[in-house]
């Protein structure tokens, strides 16, 4: 008898079921549920596969990201379509970034040293022993005229930051100096004395 009793239920309940959800107040968005509530949807009776209010989600339309692609050495050195000695992008980061003379002129030299010492390492260049040397000896004064000067002037943006603007770049600086201090095969330069208006005379974007 009891299990006679849960079956009528049970069929009572299922019978009843679209009355009640039928008779449910319309979906208000405004509104807060709660598990278990009944409200009408705005598409009554629509079924996914027949009704344009519904969006089937397709796995194979997931956009996937594309990977970075691996760099090359056009991507480090850059290109350089006036042949001015410097990066085309590096140029018109100069003119947008420095308005000062000198902050142009150190800018400017550092791009080009920076360019010789990625071209000789990224392609390879056998290069002498007094080349090795004049390459060091300029790297050193251009560090130290860029130091000077950044004490006398805290907000002048740093060009060597500027121009190794990618990680890839970095690394290839990094790499690039290792093989610089190696063509110089123990015979590191001396340098006693700095001028920094002479080693930036003449020097023109």
């Amino acid at each position: 008898m009891k299990t006679k009793l849960i079956a009528i239920i049970s069929f009572i309940a299922i019978v009843l079921m679209p009355t009640f959800a039928y008779s449910a107040d319309e979906w208000d968005k405004n509104a807060v549920y709660e598990s278990g509530d009944i409200a009408k949807w705005w598409n009554t009776n629509a079924i996914p596969n027949t009704s344009s209010e519904w969006q089937r989600l397709d796995i194979n339309t997931i956009v996937k990201p594309t990977p970075t692609p691996d760099p090359d050495d056009t991507n480090i050195i850059g290109e350089d379509t006036d042949g001015d000695g410097l990066r085309d992008d590096y140029a018109v980061t100069i003119e947008e970034s420095y308005t000062e003379s000198k902050e142009i002129a150190l800018a400017t030299q550092a791009g080009r040293e920076f360019g010789k010492l990625l071209e000789f390492s990224e392609n390879d260049i056998e290069i002498t022993v007094e080349d090795a040397q004049l390459m060091v000896t300029n790297g050193i004064v251009l560090q130290y005229c860029i130091d000077v000067y950044k004490m006398e002037n805290p907000e002048f943006l740093n060009p060597i930051d500027l121009y190794f603007d990618t990680l890839d770049r970095a690394i290839a600086k990094r790499e690039a100096s290792t093989k610089l201090y190696k063509s110089l095969q123990g015979n590191d330069p001396v340098v006693t004395e700095i001028d920094c208006d002479n080693f930036l005379e003449g020097v023109s974007k």
